[in-house]
């Protein structure tokens, strides 16, 4: 009888997409009758046909509507279910119950799941209370774990890509976190076990995953994981993994589409930037192994989404957490490079014999391994069979060779699987477990093999072992018991079991086969098909008709029919490698490798088939002895892509995996039992009379309506219960033990007040003993326990007389270090500041006694020196004798003043004795001797003496000598003179024997001395200054302070250097100057801080406070006064909880899921121009007291270490403030307790997104602590103090990039609070000058801030897909410089912007480029200069060098006083000079006579493009193909953070310059076009070869730089910065005094005006060959030379290395077809290309920028007509 549908009431609709579609009856119509109704999905209402009406069910209107668990559903049918499925995807909600079952459907997706606060809130209220989740499986596991002592297991099921390996590593970790929680030590921890079997996945993945036409990161073998737990503590103490079945065939084969496993290619990728690596491995890129890369096609060697170099990173950690040495890891990946090196090797030959085609390919494998390279070629080519060798065709060579890839590989992963067994293998006498199995899901291709069979066949026995659990136990238990309950159907697959697994099953008789000694595949295949039945069946006479049919029987599995083609499938079951091949392999000089070979010749007498029926068999068993958990996942689409429901994929999982009957039988079923014992232990708390037995119990709890008539049934020796029932039970129990928890929290609360009492009683003694002793270790040691007691003990005498102490112990250790400073010093100055000081603490010891010694020698040197001054001065013999006796005397014979002296009293000696000798010749007449001692006394200055002149009369000869004497003494008062001039002390004391020796006399010499005098007398008083500062400075950060006294003695000095000439303005009083200031104004806010301690009033000490932070105090009062500012902080922040609750809730309502054009829009708003007010905070932020270890909220060392283990405290003291691999204990801040705890679980976020800590989903972490700063605004600054911790002093690259990736995205999003906002800024101030990606960090960040804090925090969520380019490529801070005077952009790119996106975004609407024009323009790029870290030494001597290279000599002061606060002394410095130089100014100033070396490479690396050109045959093994000499125009899709990153690694930075990329032809000049003609040529880009053009050119730049004045001659074209625009091609060649005299001759014919001179630069730049082209590097295999390629509006040119001449000219016209590859780019060139004649050629040019090329040609050839080409 037909139904009828009532209007109103609900139905199915048949769908061919969608399956089943629900609807609305419009009006009531039969069943098979036409009819209206509503598409409840479409909303549309429509006729259903008679037809359609006849298919259409009824449907129960709950189905509307998602439910969590679909055992509650009414209508238990496949459409109910299907949309249920259909719905929670379409809302994200991916899982599903079924009861206890989890169904899980893949996102393909990122999805914010499983962040910690999720994990959280299943630790805290369990699965019961959370909707269905992956953790709720574990949650249940673990719990049932520790309650019922019995061991576990979770079965996670699904075919290839449905989620398999993710739900395991999610079910793990939150394993690892639940047994975690309770154990405070594990928390302190890293490199726990819990932690080893996390990265054990990772790992496993590496080796054992690949990419497949289902799945990007499929297993390729079955793993069981089982963790051991401590039976009652619950905590992991060790594991075991067993694998299955490795698909070894994928190593030498896969199919088009899919990759090898992932190490082969992770490992290349490295190769490609690790040179060191690739040349021990001998390794290209994964393009060039014939393993990697069987077809031409790119798509299956690279996966969106997986970083192959960042992937092999994590597998090396994964290595070492899992205990491989850095040996063993190098033997790895020798073993991993052998297995490509041996896929490389080829064949050739007939059927009869075989030989290698390529021996350098054996060669490297050979030397990987460690064998013979000749025995291991005859190996592959021949095998020994009994007295003989057969040689091999060439097919079995190809067999062999593959063999031994496969065995080699094939025992390396079970080495590693061993390996990771032996590290988790704890041995522990008692321990549960809970394994959990992540095996190959249901597979069936086009073709499918035995590997196939064999995971169908696994596949089957675990629905085997569901379908025993699920439905035949159940009900044998529920007949045993005596339940009354419906008999329930399911689809049994016993007899596809038994046609496998029998003994005359398939693989009983492909053994069988195996044995005959001419078994065949086709022999198998017959004897097979005998035995049909109906699971096994042959294809029909139709289907054999088709070839490709004849070799296949049909298994119908649970999951549907598979074909099974038996090519292969007795080979592959023997598993076999040739003797003599094992042989090699055994006989390696490496111990690792020949290990491996030993191992694979254990056991082979067992067929393949046999081993892995014998593994499942084991497993069963194992599985039959655990409690298990079903975890069903199902792929929702065939495209692998999110937001796309296949229902009719859907619905065929649901079918073969049974759901609707498990479905069925949880509902009518009751899959909760208790034995009659548990149920009363259980929930006897519950009742509320008196019970006798689990009879009475159950009539207690029915009648408090707890239990339902119905949903319970007793049976023999168990009661029954359903779901929804055991729920209600478990959550009145919990209730219940919550109210007895209190009682006994009550008595436990007690007995804590008295065990803390004696522990205070304790601290309090150990402090007293301690302050007794003075002993600034156990002062340190006692302090760090003061965290227990009430307020830190801050208000306890004891303890602030304890830490007064040590703070003076610490304080006398920094007098003490002074003294010893000043007597290594030998600064009289300094040991008297010191003495000083030590005397003021009543200090002594033997450090002093010297000090006092020394400066009593000092003084008598002083006057020694005084001494052997006068005598100089006084020039006569008996002074300087007796002065140089007291020199010798005081052992001062080669201080510069005895020398001096000892200069002049020999020139008196010999001018005395030579007089003598002149007077003996006068009067003897002795022409000679007269003419000899003349001589003498002209090179001793001498010649006005009467006894010279009448010598002179006598001979006049001597002149040619007074000539050449006369020049020295003139160059020597030359030199005196500028000396003078640039008042240097140095050159003056240099020159000071000089002038003695030559006697020299008169107004420059006397001048000199006075001013040597004045400045040395200004150098020592310097010297009292600093001496002075310093003392100061060390009692200014004491306990005590600064007095009033102190600052009294820096103004008397300052006064006395001002009286002796010094300058207010000069920068080393200036700094002096600025201390003073500082110290008056401590003085006065020491007072202030005293009243308000002693006033206890809370304004006070806010106002206080705020001059303790402005002034950077350290002394004692500021710290009572930080304590107590922090107590009540925290007593605000306590009080303020409700309304930062409140807060957040308001927060979260506003924050939204932006969309791409919401974050460009934002984007743009950050990147407004820098306020004032950013400048001011810059200033601000530069001075060394907002250093973040200062500031004020950051706990105590006793507060922050209270729960940290005594033997502990130390190393997490050490490093509270530094990169740390563990759990902090408490938040940095103070904060309350509850934020703590949340500030507790950001940080483990930050190490687990850094990977110190494992977590399958590190990403989401990140995406977490950014949503956790946006929530709760109060955590923010602690937020940031964690980052900057975590990138302090870490020593892991890949942590530390990490955490510097987090504070970029962290600056993007929120602001600090306006008191930390200095703090932040002076740290990335502290950063931005160090080299490489950390100093663009620290630049990026202190540009989003100025944003940030102007706009406030973000209202967008994080995207999780931006944050996964985080560990894809770095953000970067782009500086895109621009022609003419412009300022360049300052651009933050994120690592999900490409080039495209950058310019549309960013630049175009800053550089304010119409839309019609922006095609025109693009950003080139060239390698900077090496950018290293400079320290604050060389930042400041190129910065004097610049501006004023007479305070060189002060470098060493600005040293000591500036070290820790150098930005505040450059943001002085450039407010007074100018800017620091830039990169440019500083490779100015180090060129020479070698030009610029060129080590950029963008593209991609030296080595692929060599082995590509190889293939081509256009390049030899020795040729390296050239690297960029200039810049280039980088095509649209690239990443400019890929570009920096690069370039970093080759130890440069990039420069990018945004400019015209395309000409119009014919265009008119315009001064754009002018001023990128001078960039080019300044850059050398534009090569001028002619000396006399470049002459001119050189004139006509600096002349237009001076303001198109022509300069005035070569002497001004040096001082308005000729090494700065002069080619380096010409820098290299001539000098640049050389260039400046060349173009001198130049500045009087240029034009007199700027517009004159701009118009003949551009026409002499019109002139030069590579004019308006971009330019790349070529390798020309023909001439063996670098050749050029320079694109314009005219096509590609080919031009020679110097760009001098063209060679070739290939016309856009001609040019067929054209593309590229990482290391050619190709045209198919047409007749008209010069020399390639009239015919069809395929061009190919041999260069690493082929994709640059291409990129630029695409632009020119695609819009040719706006180019008018």
């Amino acid at each position: 009888m037909a139904q009828t549908f009532a209007a109103g009431t609900y139905v199915w609709l048949r769908d061919d997409e969608d399956m089943y579609v629900p609807a609305k009856v419009a009006g009531t119509f039969k069943q098979g009758e036409k009819g209206t109704v509503t598409n409840m999905m479409t909303k549309s209402t429509y006729t259903v046909t008679a037809k359609e009406s006849s298919d259409m069910l009824p449907m129960d209107e709950q189905s509307l509507e998602p439910t969590d668990d679909m055992v509650g559903l009414k209508q238990l049918d496949e459409p109910a279910l299907l949309h249920n499925l259909r719905l929670r995807y379409e809302k994200d909600e991916i899982y599903t119950n079924i009861g206890s079952i989890l169904v899980s459907v893949n996102p393909f997706k990122k999805l914010n799941i499983y962040s910690p606060d999720v994990v959280d809130s299943f630790m805290k209220n369990g699965s019961l209370n959370n909707p269905p989740h992956i953790y709720g499986v574990a949650d249940r596991a673990y719990k049932n774990l520790i309650e019922n002592n019995q061991n576990q297991s979770c079965i996670v099921s699904g075919e290839s890509g449905a989620g398999k390996t993710e739900a395991t590593k999610l079910f793990l970790q939150y394993i690892a976190e639940k047994s975690s929680a309770g154990d405070s030590k594990v928390k302190l921890e890293s490199g726990a076990v819990h932690e080893q079997i996390l990265e054990a996945n990772p790992l496993m993945e590496a080796f054992g995953n690949a990419k497949t036409v289902r799945n990007d990161n499929s297993s390729r073998f079955g793993k069981l994981i089982q963790v051991d737990f401590e039976k009652g503590s619950g905590k992991v103490v060790g594991g075991n993994i067993t694998q299955y079945l490795l698909e070894k065939s994928r190593i030498v084969k896969q199919a088009p589409g899919e990759r090898n496993y992932h190490i082969f290619y992770y490992l290349c990728a490295n190769c490609e930037t690790d040179s060191k690596q690739q040349k021990e491995l001998q390794l290209q890129g994964a393009d060039q192994n014939y393993y990697t890369s069987q077809y031409d096609n790119n798509d299956a060697i690279f996966v969106e989404g997986i970083n192959d170099q960042a992937e092999y990173g994590k597998t090396l950690k994964a290595m070492d957490t899992m205990g491989i040495s850095s040996a063993e890891q190098a033997d790895v990946m020798r073993t991993v490079a052998a297995v490509l090196h041996i896929g490389n090797i080829e064949m050739t030959g007939t059927d009869e014999k075989s030989e290698v085609k390529n021996k350098a390919a054996v060669n490297k494998a050979a030397e990987m391994l460690g064998v013979s390279a000749k025995a291991l070629e005859e190996g592959m080519v021949k095998r020994k069979m009994r007295d003989t060798f057969k040689l091999h065709s060439q097919g079995e060579a190809e067999v062999a060779r593959d063999a031994f890839a496969k065995a080699l590989y094939g025992q390396l992963f079970n080495w590693l699987i061993g390996k990771i067994n032996q590290s988790l293998n704890v041995t522990v006498k008692s321990a549960t477990s809970i394994s959990v199995l992540d095996i190959f899901g249901f597979e069936s291709f086009e073709v499918n093999s035995f590997e196939q069979l064999c995971i169908n066949y696994c596949n089957e026995k675990l629905q085997g072992h569901f379908n025993e659990h699920i439905f035949s136990l159940e009900q044998e238990l529920y007949k045993k018991e005596g339940i009354d309950l419906a008999q329930i159907t399911f689809a049994d697959n016993a007899i596809v079991l038994s046609t496998l697994e029998d003994k005359k099953g398939v693989f009983a008789v492909l053994n069988e086969e195996n044995k005959l000694p001419k078994g065949s595949d086709t022999g198998f295949l017959s004897k097979v098909l005998k035995n049909e039945n109906n699971a096994l069946k042959a294809p029909t006479a139709k289907e054999l008709r088709d070839p490709k049919n004849q070799l296949v029987f049909i298994v119908t599995h649970y999951a549907g029919p598979v074909r099974y083609t038996v090519t292969d499938f007795l080979d592959k079951n023997k598993d076999r490698l040739f003797d003599d091949l094992a042989a090699v392999g055994a006989s390696s000089k490496s111990k690792f490798v020949s290990s491996l070979f030993k191992a694979e010749s254990k056991d082979k007498k067992k067929t393949l088939s046999t081993q892995f029926k014998e593994q499942l068999d084991v497993l069963m068993t194992t599985l039959r002895a655990t409690e298990p958990h079903y975890v069903r996942t199902i792929k929702p689409n065939a495209e692998k892509i999110g937001d796309l429901f296949t229902a009719e994929m859907v619905l065929d999982q649901m079918r073969y995996s049974g759901l609707m009957e498990v479905c069925r039988i949880r509902k009518l079923g009751y899959p909760v039992r208790k034995t009659f014992k548990e149920f009363v232990f259980r929930y006897r708390p519950l009742a509320k009379g008196v019970i006798k037995d689990h009879g009475s119990l159950a009539a207690d709890l029915e009648g408090q309506k707890l239990l339902k008539s119905g949903e319970y049934q007793i049976g023999k020796s168990l009661v029954f219960m359903r779901n929804d029932q055991a729920n209600i039970l478990e959550s009145k129990r919990e209730d219940s033990l919550a109210r007895v928890a209190l009682t006994m929290q009550k008595a436990a609360r007690g007995f804590i007040a008295r065990r803390r009492f004696k522990k205070y009683t304790m601290v309090l003694k150990e402090l007293e003993a301690a302050t007794k002793a003075k002993d600034e270790g156990k002062l340190e040691k006692a302090l760090q326990n003061v965290g227990i007691l009430p307020y830190l003990g801050n208000h306890i005498p004891v303890v602030q007389k304890a830490k007064e102490t040590l703070a003076h112990v610490i304080e006398a250790k920094k007098v003490m270090k002074m003294v010893d400073d000043a007597i290594a010093q030998r600064d009289l100055a300094a040991i008297e500041r010191a003495l000083s000081a030590a005397k003021e603490m009543k200090l002594s010891g033997g450090s002093i006694k010297q000090a006092e010694a020394l400066k009593a020698t000092i003084e008598k040197e002083r006057s020694t020196k005084e001494l052997l001054e006068k005598a100089i001065a006084t020039n006569t013999v008996d002074a300087l004798k007796k002065a140089l006796a007291e020199a010798k005397k005081m052992k001062m014979t080669d201080h510069p003043k005895a020398k001096d002296a000892e200069s002049a009293l020999q020139h008196l000696e010999k001018e005395e004795a030579t007089l003598k000798a002149l007077e003996a010749a006068i009067k003897k007449g002795d022409n000679t001797a007269i003419v000899t001692n003349l001589t003498i006394m002209a090179e001793l200055g001498n010649t006005e003496h009467p006894l010279v002149k009448q010598g002179q009369e006598k001979a006049k000869q001597i002149a040619k000598a007074s000539k050449a004497a006369e020049k020295k003494m003139k160059e020597v008062e030359r030199q005196l003179k500028n000396a003078v001039a640039n008042k240097d002390l140095g050159a003056l004391k240099e020159l000071n024997p000089k002038v003695i020796q030559y006697g020299l006399k008169g107004a420059v010499v006397t001048e000199a001395n006075s001013l040597m005098k004045q400045l040395q007398a200004k150098e020592d008083k310097f010297g009292e200054l600093s001496a002075l500062k310093h003392a100061v400075e060390v009692k200014a950060s004491s306990y005590d302070g600064v007095t009033a006294a102190d600052v009294k003695a820096i103004t008397a000095l300052l006064a006395e250097a001002k009286k002796m000439g010094f300058s207010d303005d000069d920068d080393e009083i200036k700094g002096i100057k600025d201390f003073e200031i500082r110290m008056k104004s401590q003085v006065e806010a020491q007072s202030q801080i005293e009243k308000a301690l002693k006033s206890g009033d809370e304004t006070q000490l806010k106002k206080a406070m705020d001059v303790i932070q402005e002034l950077g105090l350290e002394t004692g009062l500021a710290q009572q006064v930080r304590e107590a500012a922090g107590l009540m902080q925290m007593q605000q922040a306590e009080k303020d909880l409700e309304k930062q609750a409140a807060l957040t809730e308001k927060i979260k309502k506003s924050l939204v899921e932006g969309n791409e054009d919401d974050r460009s829009d934002e984007k743009l708003a950050l990147m407004e121009k820098r306020t004032k007010e950013h400048e001011k905070l810059i200033a601000k932020a530069s001075d060394s007291k907002y250093d973040f270890t200062k500031y004020y909220k950051i706990r105590e060392d006793s507060d922050y270490l209270e729960f940290v283990p005594t033997d502990a405290k130390a190393s997490f003291g050490a490093r509270k403030l530094k990169s740390q691999t563990k759990l902090i204990p408490k938040s940095l801040l103070q904060l309350p307790q509850s934020m703590s705890k949340s500030a507790v679980q950001v940080f483990k976020a930050v190490l687990q997104y850094c990977g110190d800590l494992a977590n399958p989903y590190p990403n989401t972490l990140a995406r977490f602590m950014i949503v956790t700063a946006l929530e709760q605004p109060a955590l923010v600054d602690e937020i940031y103090c964690q980052l900057m911790k975590h990138v302090v002093d870490n020593n892991g690259p890949v942590s530390e990039d990490r955490g510097w990736g987090l504070l970029c995205m962290s600056t993007a999003s929120f602001p600090p609070s306006a008191e930390f906002a200095p703090y932040l800024v002076n740290f990335f101030l502290n950063h931005r000058s160090r080299g490489g990606l950390i100093g663009n960090y620290a630049k990026l960040c202190i540009v989003q801030l100025d944003g940030r804090i102007r706009l406030g925090a973000t209202k967008l969520l994080p995207d999780l897909k931006v944050i996964d380019t985080y560990s894809q490529r770095p953000p970067i801070l782009a500086i895109i410089h621009r022609a003419g005077d412009l300022d360049p952009f300052e651009i933050p790119v994120t690592p999900d912007e490409d080039l495209d996106r950058v310019l549309c975004d960013s630049v175009y609407p800053q550089a304010k480029i119409p839309e019609k024009d922006q095609f025109l323009y693009g950003i080139f790029v060239i390698d900077g200069k090496p950018k290293v870290d400079m320290d604050l030494r060389k930042r400041l001597t190129l910065f004097y060098k610049k501006y004023n290279p007479a305070k060189l000599v002060h470098v060493d002061y600005f040293v000591s006083s500036w070290q820790g606060n150098e930005e505040a002394l450059f943001h002085t410095l450039i407010k007074k000079y100018g800017p620091e130089p830039t990169a440019a100014e500083y490779e100015a100033l180090e060129r020479g006579a070698k030009p610029k070396e060129k080590k950029g490479i963008l593209t991609m690396a030296i080595s692929a493009g060599k082995q590509a050109g190889k293939r081509l045959g256009i390049v030899s093994d020795e040729v390296v193909p050239p690297a960029p000499e200039t810049q280039w125009p980088m095509p649209w899709w690239v990443f400019l953070g890929d570009v920096f990153l690069r370039m970093v690694k080759q130890g440069v930075e990039p420069v990018f310059t945004f400019k015209r990329k395309l000409y119009v032809k014919g265009e008119k000049v315009t001064q754009e076009l002018i001023d990128q003609a001078r960039l080019e040529f300044r850059n050398d880009d534009l090569a001028v070869n002619d000396e006399k053009q470049m002459l001119e050119l050189v004139a006509l730049e600096l002349s237009l730089r001076n303001g198109g004045k022509a300069a005035k001659d070569s002497s001004a074209l040096l001082d308005l910065g000729l090494k700065e625009i002069c080619p380096v091609s010409w820098l290299a060649k001539m000098t640049p005094s050389e260039i400046a005299d060349g173009a001198e001759a130049f500045l009087s014919k240029i034009p007199a005006n700027k517009k004159g001179m701009e118009e003949r630069f551009f026409e002499l730049c019109k002139q030069q060959a590579s004019f308006g082209m971009s330019l790349f590097y070529l390798y020309d295999q023909s001439s063996v030379e670098t050749l050029v390629a320079g694109v314009d509006t005219a096509g590609i040119h080919i031009l020679d290395h110097a760009r001098s001449k063209e060679l070739q000219l290939i016309n856009y016209r001609t040019i067929k077809e054209f593309g590229a590859t990482s290391n050619y780019f190709w045209m198919k060139v047409v007749g008209g290309a010069g020399s390639l004649g009239k015919g069809e050629e395929v061009v190919y040019l041999n260069t690493i920028q082929a994709w640059d090329i291409y990129g630029l040609v695409y632009d020119y050839t695609h819009n040719a007509g706006e180019l008018n080409l």
